[in-house]
């Protein structure tokens, strides 16, 4: 681009040199070829632009940013867990859907300010109050698991790990009753995923 800017302006240049010259005139293509160097400048300036951040989802009214699936996937790689970046955009995705949730069971939420403590905190709570205190483990499934598993846990008595065990069947009805839960408020939400061209 720069060096077409610099072709028109030689040509123009040559064509006028053929004509007498002003001081008037002179005047005229000392401003023309300042105008022209600046232009040459901002479009190369502009043809060198990069891009820094892009929409790469947006959930209802809110959108996520590609720094912010690059900041997350680099955290759960951080934290020893291996996923792929598809897998943390939906992570994000389903906070936004849970922290909505959450924002429209509580009068104590300003959005004023962003915490993300705060926001992790009431989705907890959320999940807390809505999805696992639904949750009761019969006494035989937490009997029956104790027998299927009984050498996992190293000759201790059924009483001793028998919290230990509602605890983790709890845990793992819960992640069920979760995912359902994600995927039903998916199902209401407006998600449009950019992808790559």
């Amino acid at each position: 681009m720069r060096e077409k800017c610099i072709l028109v302006l030689v040509m123009h240049f040559k064509t006028q040199n053929s004509e007498p010259r002003t001081q008037n005139s002179d005047f005229q293509y000392s401003v023309f070829f300042i105008l022209c160097s600046v232009l040459c400048v901002l479009c190369s300036a502009v043809c060198h632009a990069e891009v820094l951040d892009r929409v790469v989802a947006i959930v209802d009214d809110e959108i996520i940013l590609l720094s912010e699936v690059e900041d997350s996937y680099r955290k759960t790689l951080d934290s020893g867990i291996e996923i792929k970046k598809e897998d943390a955009l939906n992570s994000l995705i389903n906070r936004i859907l849970l922290l909505k949730q959450a924002k429209r069971f509580t009068t104590e939420y300003s959005s004023a300010v962003q915490n993300t403590d705060r926001d992790n905190a009431l989705i907890k709570e959320y999940i807390e109050k809505n999805l696992k205190s639904f949750i009761r483990i019969p006494p035989e499934e937490i009997d029956l698991f104790y027998k299927r598993n009984k050498e996992a846990f190293k000759g201790k008595d059924f009483y001793d790990v028998r919290e230990e065990i509602e605890a983790y069947l709890i845990e793992e009805a819960l992640n069920k009753r979760l995912l359902m839960h994600i995927e039903a408020l998916r199902k209401e939400a407006y998600i449009k995923i950019q992808t790559d061209n």
